[in-house]
């Protein structure tokens, strides 16, 4: 089929490979037509059919605006190190999500969710990961930061001991459900060494019972309902020493980007803040909400 490949998983797996890329690249309109159409004509989409289960003994990345899931049944995807979402800057733009009964599990030691991402046709996305979950940006062309998104069409639940934001990166997660981060019987993971990040997050109800941490950065929470449970933690304190920027003229401190930008900060290091909006909130007794320290 034009503009399609259809994989056999069996083929995959009998060739034994360490390493699995899949990449599906968005259409870009033309330069010429770029004052009448949208920038991206046609996002570029990874598609699974149910029960499809994509495992490798290397790493697995999946780049693509948008990852789908196909009727009622579950995908899985399982590598020590699997890697969602576009890293062409050209192509950053979010890609559309339509409501489903699926379930797409992804199971890794380190999962990257990165850039413009949606997950379409699904009731639940799991991400479950034995030593973090990744959220990071890309910088696009004209851009003034690392900016991700994931948008999610179901429920999204987390488990790992820690969730967190790659460094300057501004990160939006965005549920038609629920958004849940699962208790982690292991407790927190290794220090978390990204700093200066945000991550705001909007569902119709949002449940913490795992680690969120974005040091030296901010947390921000939007939905009718938000519940902090007692294994849960929400963290924007740096806890370890992590390289970030230096100080210009004795007076600013500064990060370099890319395309020879760089972002200052007048008043220092960046701040911290969490914020919650919701209708009700529940937090339950002895959690931490961890804003101190200067870091």
């Amino acid at each position: 089929l034009n503009g399609q490949a259809l994989l056999q998983v069996p083929v995959i797996d009998a060739a034994g490979f360490d390493e699995i890329s899949l990449r599906a690249l968005s259409t870009l309109v033309p330069r010429s037509l770029e004052d009448v159409l949208p920038p991206i004509v046609a996002s570029g989409e990874i598609e699974f059919r149910p029960e499809v289960s994509l495992a490798a003994d290397g790493r697995i990345v999946l780049e693509a605006a948008r990852i789908t899931t196909s009727g009622a049944g579950s995908a899985r995807v399982a590598a020590p190190y699997v890697a969602l979402g576009p890293t062409d800057t050209l192509a950053q733009e979010p890609a559309s999500v339509a409501a489903g009964s699926g379930r797409l599990t992804v199971e890794a030691g380190l999962i990257d969710v990165r850039g413009q991402l949606g997950v379409s046709g699904v009731q639940t996305l799991r991400l479950s990961a034995a030593e973090a979950i990744r959220l990071g940006g890309v910088f696009p062309p004209g851009g003034a930061d690392y900016a991700g998104r994931l948008r999610a069409s179901g429920d999204v639940e987390f488990r790992a001991p820690t969730t967190h934001v790659a460094t300057a990166s501004r990160f939006e997660l965005d549920s038609g459900g629920a958004v849940r981060w699962l208790p982690e019987p292991t407790g927190p993971g290794a220090p978390v060494l990204s700093v200066g990040g945000s991550l705001t997050v909007r569902a119709r109800d949002i449940q913490v019972d795992g680690h969120v941490e974005v040091p030296l950065g901010s947390i921000a929470f939007e939905a009718p309902r938000f519940r902090l449970g007692d294994t849960g933690q929400l963290v924007t304190t740096l806890s370890t020493t992590a390289p970030f920027g230096r100080l210009e003229a004795g007076r600013d401190w500064v990060y370099e980007l890319e395309q020879g930008l760089k972002r200052a900060y007048p008043e220092g290091l960046p701040a911290k803040s969490v914020s919650i909006t919701a209708d009700s909130i529940e937090v339950a007794a002895g959690v931490a909400i961890d804003v101190s320290g200067f870091g």
